[in-house]
């Protein structure tokens, strides 16, 4: 954070540190239970975004703080938009994933956004751990089952050494 802010100070219009800082904001909220974080990250993202309009991080933060705070009408609103500056994105796909099926419910619309993350990089154990939960949600038991053995391999996979993301809640 004092290095972003190190930054900041010497480039007030350097977005990406702005954005940065909105990320290093966002996750300490999260890690310290501190919500009020996530307010001085939603102003970071969207000065970010003032700076640089087409800024995908800017808006897939913005998103993902926005879920934090159970404001999903809005997430759902940046994360399209960060999807429409970078498709190819499978953190974006995965956090609109989230908005979805935590936020709304709508357990098929986020198995689409967590499938599409999960294609575009397969090393996102976390999506098929959240696959298997929509499945079960939605009665696609053997579809369901068949994801969380997935996530279970890429699991296994990061503990052994091997690329892979870390899953907490895998077994």
């Amino acid at each position: 954070i004092a290095l972003l802010k190190q930054a900041i100070a010497l480039d007030p219009k350097y977005a990406r540190a702005v954005a940065g800082l909105g990320y290093a904001y966002s996750l300490k909220g999260q890690f310290l239970t501190k919500p009020e974080l996530y307010e001085d990250a939603v102003e970071l993202f969207q000065q970010a975004i003032e700076m640089q309009p087409m800024m995908a991080d800017g808006y897939s933060g913005l998103g993902m703080a926005f879920v934090a705070m159970g404001r999903e009408d809005d997430a759902i609103g940046a994360l399209r938009r960060a999807l429409s500056f970078a498709p190819q994105d499978a953190k974006v796909h995965s956090a609109l994933g989230r908005a979805l099926a935590i936020g709304k419910g709508k357990f098929r619309e986020a198995l689409a956004e967590y499938e599409k993350a999960l294609t575009l990089n397969p090393l996102v154990g976390w999506a098929a751990q959240q696959i298997a939960l929509c499945c079960s949600y939605i009665g696609e038991f053997e579809r369901g089952e068949q994801a969380a053995r997935e996530s279970i391999t890429a699991q296994e996979q990061f503990t052994s050494g091997h690329e892979g993301v870390q899953l907490i809640g895998s077994y």
